[in-house]
Parts: structure tokens; sequence; C-alpha cells
């Protein structure tokens, strides 16, 4: 074999051998199989849905107007309705479809009138509020609202009547303004004089009155305001312009004055915006003052004791305050027993500042040299039953009355109350004036009268039964302030204590008059064995 075959052979193996080494993969990659070929071919259409028909269309509109007009969306629902026309517009709608629609617009009209009528019902309450207290602009804008929403002929009347009525007033209002120059002035008899003008056009002169009281920078016309606002008698102009002077910072000189009137007024209103004030201010002066307010008025919220307890126990320059107020509570809730508390939510801080106040009003008991705190804790002691109301002493009588010689109104005094001797008790003859007159020697706290009946043996019923108490400062300025009963006496010698005790309120004054309406039995006359008055 020549060099040429040689050569032609060793080609051959190796192109033999190139091929053998090739991989089916490699065979895959160059050439795709029938398997691995992609699908070309396109999916299926599927059909459109078939279109609702206008009942379908409507029902669904119909629901959606449902809802439209229950949640008050009455736009909303004015323009669903307008739809109805374009559903069948190619087809006729039934007439359970059109009664519907027509349901729909009716309610509509129907809570759009109601809606209307309490507009105006609203805006001519507020007009009337308005012109009450001189804002008389207001007023006639809260009027054209009225017309403004298809009144009634009734509330145009009533309309055109506050027309004539705003006219009416500024021209009053005008007369009566050289009367408010008279309340500058301090003298009483300016203020009588001006209150004398001032009610010949109440309804002008009470606007002119709030206004006054809104001064930030005459101190002298904001109390003659409000003195005259609370003589005109009228709670809902005077409560929301003492309101308003009590939540001024700027009137801070008049804050007193407020309070003096909130103890005039006496009516309710007040107690829960005064709490509310209290817990907002961060003003010392201004809480001191709120908070006396809140120790005068009738109607303290139910809560008033709650809210105050954290307070009693911190030392702070409002704390005799604090304490005078929730007296007032404590008095008025009948909340006396702190272990119940009537009306008031026990929750666990509540019960731990309570578990605290016994120690707590001992100890403020002790500070006799701050006469306003010990007079404040002693009348909270005594109304929340932590303290026996002692009785006052040195209590004398006031001039002469009438009785028989033995037995002197002095008797009374003497501090026996066991004894059946009728040498040791009041009584007179049923002619008598049968009243007694005491001198505490001077102004005291007084919270009651401890009564020992007449005790002679087989006559008991000759004691005082029905009996007025009064309590004042002066001698001729006696006022009632109770009347209670007194029990019969046992008519022997005593061994167990058969007072009656007519409590009254923790009243200031000095002089004390017991006055008797009747016996338990009318005979020839009338007595007392023992007398106390209880207070400090």
């Amino acid at each position: 074999m020549n060099r040429f075959h040689h050569h032609l052979l060793g080609l051959l193996c190796i192109t033999v051998f190139l091929t053998g080494c090739s991989s089916d993969e490699d065979v895959n990659v160059d050439t795709p199989t029938s398997e691995t070929q992609p699908d070309t071919s396109k999916p299926a259409t599927p059909p459109p849905p078939p279109e609702p028909t206008p009942t379908e269309k409507w029902e669904k509109l119909a629901a959606a107007i449902e809802k439209q007009i229950e949640e008050q969306k009455l736009e909303d629902a004015a323009t669903s309705i307008a739809g109805f026309n374009e559903i069948f517009a190619d087809d006729k709608a039934s007439d359970e479809q059109t009664a519907r629609r027509d349901e729909f617009k009716g309610q509509i009209e129907a809570i759009k009138s109601e809606l209307s009528a309490e507009l105006r019902l609203q805006k001519m309450d507020e007009a009337n509020q308005l012109i009450k207290t001189g804002k008389y602009d207001a007023a006639l804008l809260a009027l054209d609202e009225v017309l403004a929403n298809s009144p009634t002929d009734e509330e145009r009347v009533a309309t055109n009547d506050s027309r004539e009525q705003i006219e009416k007033l500024r021209k009053a209002r005008r007369s009566l303004g050289a009367s408010l120059k008279l309340l500058k002035l301090k003298s009483r008899s300016s203020v009588n004089s001006a209150y004398t003008q001032l009610r010949r056009e109440p309804e002008a002169a009470l606007p002119l009155l709030v206004e006054a009281s809104q001064s930030t920078e005459d101190s002298i016309l904001v109390a003659n305001a409000l003195t005259l606002l609370t003589r005109f008698k009228q709670p809902d102009v005077a409560i929301p312009a003492i309101l308003g002077v009590l939540s001024n910072a700027a009137q801070k000189a008049n804050w007193n004055d407020a309070v003096a009137q909130i103890e005039k007024v006496q009516v309710p209103g007040l107690g829960d915006d005064l709490l509310a004030l209290i817990q907002k201010s961060d003003s010392a002066d201004q809480r001191v003052a709120v908070l006396s307010a809140l120790a005068l008025v009738s109607d303290p919220p139910q809560h008033t004791f709650a809210e105050l307890a954290p307070r009693l126990l911190q030392d702070s320059p409002d704390l005799p305050q604090t304490l005078s107020a929730a007296e007032n509570a404590i008095r008025r809730h009948n909340q006396q027993d702190f272990v119940a508390l009537y009306g008031v939510t026990r929750t666990t801080e509540l019960q731990e500042i309570v578990s605290k106040l016994p120690q707590r009003i001992t100890d403020l008991l002790g500070r006799k040299d701050d006469k306003a705190l010990h007079e404040a804790a002693m009348r909270f002691a005594i109304v929340s039953r932590q303290l026996t109301v002692p009785p006052i002493e040195d209590v004398k009588i006031v001039g002469k009355v009438k009785s028989y010689e033995e037995g002197p109104a002095e008797n009374i005094l003497d501090g026996e109350w066991k004894s059946t001797d009728l040498k040791t008790m009041f009584y007179q003859r049923l002619a008598d004036s049968p009243t007694i007159l005491l001198d505490l020697g001077s102004e005291k706290t007084v919270a009651g009268v401890r009564i020992w009946n007449f005790n002679q043996p087989r006559y008991t019923y000759r004691g005082w039964k029905n009996v007025e108490v009064y309590v004042s400062k002066t001698q001729s300025s006696l006022n009632p302030t109770v009347v209670g009963v007194v029990a019969k006496a046992p008519g022997v010698e005593a061994t167990v204590d058969y007072s009656t005790t007519i409590p009254v309120g923790l009243v200031k004054g000095r002089y004390v008059k017991l006055k008797a309406t009747s016996v338990w039995y009318e005979s020839s006359y009338r007595g007392l064995a023992e007398v106390q008055v209880l207070g400090f």
C-alpha cells in the first residue's frame, strides 16, 4: 500500500470516529422532532354573553335606586331614575315597572318635602333665638332660608311677623341706648333707673344687656348688666350670658360677679356646662370661680363627685371650692354612703380614692389656720357622714318669750332633757306666741336643730308637733328654711335619747327662729324640754 492509500485510510477513520461521537441530544437540538414542535393553532373564541333584557336592566337599576333613597342620596337617585327612559327606549315598560318608577319619584319628593320642613323649622327656631340675643342681621339670614325652601302660608306669615319684630326692636334699641350709660356707674340708684327704663321694652333690652355683659373693657358695665339680666327672670337668656363671662379669660375681673348671679338664678341648666368648664380649664383662678358656682347650683351632674374625687386628694388653690362643689353634689344626689355611691360607676381608681378620704378629711380638719379650707372640710365631713355635727355653744335667747313663771324659755338651753320635772322645761299658754329666737353670737354654719319635746308625765301631747325653722344673718330678714315634725317625749325619766333632729342643709346665719305651728293635742298649754343648734 502506497503512501496515498495510507493517507486516505487515515482520513476515513477520523471521519468515522467523529461521526460516532455525536449524541442523540445534539441531534435533537439541531433537528427538532414532531413531539417538541410548538402548537401554532388559535384557541376557540367563547361566544359573547347574551345582552340583558330591559327587565333585567331595570331590576338592577331599581335595586340601586332603593339603596340611594335609603341612604338619602336623593340627587343620585333622581339621576338613576332618569335611566328608565333609556332602558325602555325600544321596548314598552309594563304598567308595574312604570308604577315602581313613579313610586320612587314620590318617595324622593316626600323625603325632600320632609327635609325642607325640618330645615324651615330649624331656621325659624334659630331666627327666634338670634332675635332674643340681638343678632338681627343673622336672624334675617335665617328667615331668608325659610322663605327659600317652599314655606307654608303659616310660615310665610310667621316669617313676616319676625321681620316686623326685628324692625320694631331696632327702633326700641336706639331709644334705649342712653340707659346703658347708667349701667357704667357704680351707684345702685343709677342701676335701678336703668332697670326702670329697660323693662319698658324687655324684648329690646335683653339683647342690649347680653351685649353689655360681653364687654372686656368695662367691668362695672358687665357686673350691672349681669345683675339686670337676673332681674328680668329670663334664665334662657341670662344663663348663657353668665356662662359666657365665666368662660372668657379676658373677663376675669367679673368672674365673681357671674358666680353671685348664679346663686340668685337657682334654676336648672348650669351644672353640666360648669363641670365641663372645670375639666378643660388650665387657669387656677378660673377653676376657683367655676367650682364656687358649681357649689351653688341646684343641678350638679350626678357624676360630679366621681369627677372631682381625684382633686380632693391634691393640695391646690382650688381645694376649698372643690370640697364645696363635691359636698353640694353629694347632698343633692343622696350619695352620702361612700360604699354604695348611688348613681355612680365605682371604678377601681374611685374605690381607692374613697378609701383614702376619711384620713384626708381628718388631716384637712386639722388645718384650722386656713379658715376657708377648714370650713369646706367641715361641711364635706358632715354631709358625707364622716363627722357628727357638734352643738353650737353659748347660744342665747333674744328678747322675752312669754311663758309660765316656773317654766321660762331659758330652760331649753340648760342641758337637761332627761328630767320629768316641769321646772327644767319651757311651757306657755296656747294664747302666747309659739316663737323662740336664738342668737348664736356670730355668723355660723347651721346644720340642724335638735329638739327634745315636752316630757311631763301623762301630758306629752302638749309638746310641739309641726315646727318651722328659720336661719338668717339678721333678726329682721328671717325666711323659712325647713319644716319638721318633733316626736313626742316618753313622759318618764329618760334613759334613751328621744330627741328629733331637723336638718337645715348647712345654712349660714347668726339667728335661728323656732315656731310651733301645731301641738300633738291642743290643751291649756304647750312646751319643750331642750333645744340644741347643731353646726360650727
